[in-house]
């Protein structure tokens, strides 16, 4: 999967859920590692930021 494809997976998870979603349960759905994971949604939140 590359990055395109999991922050747009990451964006459908956390949008998804009304709740707080743990970390674990993200690198289990995205199927990538802690960093990967906390590079993704950093990424993703710095976008949400700046629209």
């Amino acid at each position: 999967m590359d990055r395109f494809d999991r922050i747009y997976r990451l964006h459908e998870v956390l949008s998804i859920r009304r709740i707080p979603v743990s970390l674990k349960q993200i690198m289990e759905q995205l199927e990538c590692s802690k960093a990967s994971t906390n590079r993704d949604y950093s990424r993703r939140v710095i976008t949400w930021m700046l629209h």
